[in-house]
């Protein structure tokens, strides 16, 4: 039906139309009750005529909803006017990007731009599992002031005609197409923008909105279109077999996104650029000389030159190439490194590793649960391939030749050729593993189970190198080959005034025992073309020449990073190198992540926090304050309150040099204990002095209900141990709860303060719920049966909570507090 001018719809007043297309009339409308102007869209008659289908209506729409970006337009609510359905949404000024582009190309610099928010509406959508389906220029609303808006986000799968993920009908996975079959001139403008996939009529999911990105892009930039056709028969058949051609693109677009334009604009989908982010990284950097000149790869024995132009939002992994240059801040050589990012998405606590030829990278990450997998990315491409079978691995490394990647899981060592694609079994360990290395002599050294073990690529049992000494070392671990694979590097903890300090040390295999100490303060070093790189116990990752046959350091350290992933409590650090000077690491760029409240059954209600880089973060006793850590890159995490109702942020401990971490309440809401540098202490939330509980490296998990005792982990000792200490009495001796081998970790009281429920390791790579009495006993009991994290008990006692690995939130009653009649 077509409204009039003055026609009420609800609380909604129709001022004018707007335009109509495929998905119905759209109308601009005033909210009487709010006092603003929003955009009606009537639906089609058919969707409100068919109960099913309008009952998923209504589900798509409230999940489209949730969408909540400056350039998606949003969609504020799903209405009725005498039984025929329509959206109410933002009322987006302006001209379409399709008007923008008739008159001519645009400029460049305008083109990407526009593009880039483009690209970070899709990406918004896609983190929540959205798919557009109909991205066109006719979908983009430009603004005055230069702001992209999305239109129509998902609608497409709203108006699907069945009930499945996705239409069996390409024609119908496009609402243009869909309802204006006849009118040509309309139907090209949707059919030019459609993937292969979607043309073909196969099932899309978000890569057929990276193929329509391109194609948009591609316009914008030429001011043509690129698949073009008398009819719609046509314009398929060119979408599905016509050659893609980028040579009518102006010559000032850089050469980085035509090689963009070519990773979107691949017809088979497995092989197309796999998130839309990498694109956004790109489109945010400025331009640079390497976009026009790429130098070619030469033979191994010559500099190596990398470009791979992108990266990610939420980690990302820098690669530094140095060559054989030396410190590259003297005047001698004054080029600079080649740094570039790549896609490194949720990135597990593994390191980056490089295979010794500096030609592949391996890499864990977690797409959709919290085991997380290997990859590999090739250097000279621009995609990730992820190897099988690795999930909940715990570490990888490289063999001399870089054709194997050997990964532990589960308690053993498997090497994956990523040639053949085959994958074999090397040997089985105690664990947990703490890096490798692999000489061309077929040795493997471990760190394993605190100490460097030794084994043969070819099988056989592992043979204790070095191991701590008691009273000296807590731990060996990370050992490195040097070039002549009878040396190599390790990282040991020692004991000296007082602090765990992390050492690298050189030892040979003929003679492990005399290993000499070559860095104080310094961990997981790798030698790279005539220099040693290691991280320092801050994290800032440090390069050094050294002499290949005494191994003394030249000259004085240059950083090659700041803010690299570490923890200098094992010697972990996110970063690798290879032989040949090419250098990666992960740094922590943390990505905004916001409190929201839910209902018991799921429903978002409200927010609770405005975004940032938020932590570890515990619930204040009567549920109204949030104390969390906010991480900072390049400094300490800081410690803050929010009031969660209404959204004010203190700072409990002002910035400066130490990090802070772990806040847990008091049952009175009076006070936080957290740890704080080295060691574990309290304050007052209001203010007032910070007072030591513990000089150790301590982290406190929960507190009685009563006030008594504090449960914390320990992590002085190389392992994780789980402690309680009576916060009534002075001087008072911790009680040992778990012995941290296997490592557990997160206790949490019960109401009553009768039990402890924590996790803990029943393989180096599982880890289920356990609950033990308070005080302990010796007795324990299994409360999980697939794995488990996180265990929060409910306020009455009666129930557990968990996180399964899959990320579900998990229960388990407790009858009458008492964990072993669970079920």
């Amino acid at each position: 039906m077509s409204l009039q001018v003055g026609t009420r719809l609800g609380v909604f007043e129709i001022l004018g139309p707007l335009g109509a297309g495929g998905m119905g009339e759209v109308y601009r409308a005033r909210d009487t009750k709010l006092d603003r102007e929003v955009a009606i869209k009537l639906l089609p008659e058919q969707l409100g005529a068919d109960a099913d289908r309008l009952a998923r209506f209504r589900r798509e729409a409230q999940l489209l909803a949730s969408l909540n970006h400056p350039n998606i337009a949003a969609i504020y609510e799903l209405g009725d006017a005498g039984g025929k359905p329509f959206l109410v949404l933002e009322l987006v000024e302006g001209a379409t990007l399709a008007e923008r582009i008739e008159s001519a190309a645009i400029p460049v610099d305008e083109a990407l731009d526009i593009a880039r928010q483009i690209a970070e509406a899709l990406e918004e959508a896609h983190e929540h599992g959205i798919v557009h389906r109909d991205l066109k220029p006719a979908n983009v609303k430009l603004s005055a002031s230069g702001r992209v808006k999305v239109l129509d986000f998902g609608l497409a799968k709203a108006f699907a005609d069945d009930g499945g993920e996705d239409s069996s009908s390409g024609l119908s996975q496009s609402p243009t197409i869909a309802r204006q079959a006849t009118e040509a001139g309309v139907i090209l403008g949707t059919a030019a923008y459609m993937s292969p996939e979607q043309a073909r009529g196969r099932p899309v999911d978000k890569r057929a909105d990276i193929w329509a990105f391109g194609v948009v892009l591609f316009e914008m930039l030429s001011g043509q279109r690129l698949f073009d056709g008398e009819t719609v028969s046509d314009t398929l058949a060119a979408v599905l077999r016509a050659p893609i051609e980028t040579a009518g693109l102006p010559g000032d677009a850089a050469r980085r996104v035509r090689h963009l334009l070519e990773r979107c604009l691949v017809r088979d989908p497995a092989m197309r650029l796999r998130d839309i982010g990498e694109a956004r990284i790109l489109l945010s950097s400025p331009a640079e000389p390497s976009d026009e000149t790429v130098p070619e790869r030469g033979p191994r024995s010559a500099r190596t030159s990398v470009a791979v132009p992108w990266g990610v939002a939420v980690l990302t992994a820098i690669v530094a190439a140095f060559g054989f240059w030396n410190d590259p801040t003297s005047e001698q050589n004054p080029t600079m490194p080649l740094r570039f990012t790549i896609d490194a998405r949720n990135v597990g606590g593994a390191s980056v590793s490089v295979s010794p030829d500096g030609r592949h990278l391996a890499f864990r990450q977690s797409l959709s649960n919290f085991q997380g997998s290997l990859w590999v990315r090739p250097l000279d491409r621009l995609d990730t391939i992820e190897i099988p079978d690795t999930a909940n691995l715990v570490d990888y490394f490289w063999s001399a030749d870089g054709r194997e990647v050997a990964f532990a899981r589960e308690g053993k060592l498997f090497a994956h050729d990523i040639e053949t694609g085959t994958t074999r079994q090397l040997l089985s360990g105690e664990g947990p593993f703490w890096g490798g290395s692999w000489s061309d002599r077929g040795v493997l050294l471990l760190g394993m189970a605190r100490s460097i073990y030794r084994a043969s690529a070819s099988g056989g049992t592992p043979e204790v190198l070095l191991a701590p000494e008691e009273g000296k070392t807590a731990w060996h671990a990370w050992p490195s080959f040097l070039p002549d694979g009878e040396r190599f590097l390790f990282t040991s903890q020692i004991e000296e005034a007082g602090n765990n300090l992390p050492i690298v040390q050189v030892a040979e295999l003929g003679a492990p025992s005399q290993a000499r100490i070559l860095i104080r303060g310094a961990m997981s070093a790798r030698w790279s073309s005539g220099h040693i790189v290691y991280a320092t116990d801050s994290g800032v990752l440090t390069a050094q020449r050294a002499d290949p046959d005494s191994l003394e350091l030249i000259g004085a350290p240059f950083v090659l990073g700041q803010g690299t992933l570490s923890d200098s409590r094992i010697g972990f650090v996110g970063a690798g190198a290879s032989a040949n000077g090419i250098v990666a690491y992960r740094t922590a760029r943390f990505s905004e992540t916001e409190f929201v409240w839910f209902s018991p059954t799921g429903q978002r209600l409200s927010k609770a926090s405005e975004p940032g880089t938020w932590h570890n973060f515990e619930l204040s006793p009567d549920g109204q304050r949030i104390a969390a850590t906010a991480r900072v890159v390049g400094g300490p995490n800081e410690l803050w309150v929010i009031e969660a109702r209404r959204g004010i942020t203190s700072r409990i401990v002002e910035p400066g040099s130490l990090s802070v971490s772990d806040p847990t309440w008091s049952p009175d809401g009076q006070r936080l204990a957290f740890r704080f540098d080295r060691s574990l202490v309290t304050r007052a939330v209001q203010g007032g002095e910070i007072e030591t509980v513990l000089n150790e490296r301590a982290y406190p998990d929960s507190w009685s209900r009563d006030g008594k005792w504090l449960l914390y982990g320990n992590a002085s000792l190389g392992r994780y141990d789980l402690f309680a200490i009576a916060m009534d009495q002075a001087d008072a001796e911790p009680v040992r709860l778990v012995d941290g081998s296997p490592s557990a970790d997160e206790p949490r009281f019960s109401p009553d303060g009768s039990w402890v429920a924590y996790h803990a390791n029943t393989t180096p790579s599982t880890s289920e719920i356990f609950a033990i009495p308070f005080p302990p006993t010796g007795e324990r009991w299994q409360l999980s049966g697939g794995g488990g994290v996180q265990p929060r008990w409910s306020a009455d006692g009666d129930t557990l909570f968990y996180l399964d690995p899959g990320g579900r939130l998990m229960r388990v009653p407790i009858p009458k507090s008492d964990p072993r009649g669970a079920g």
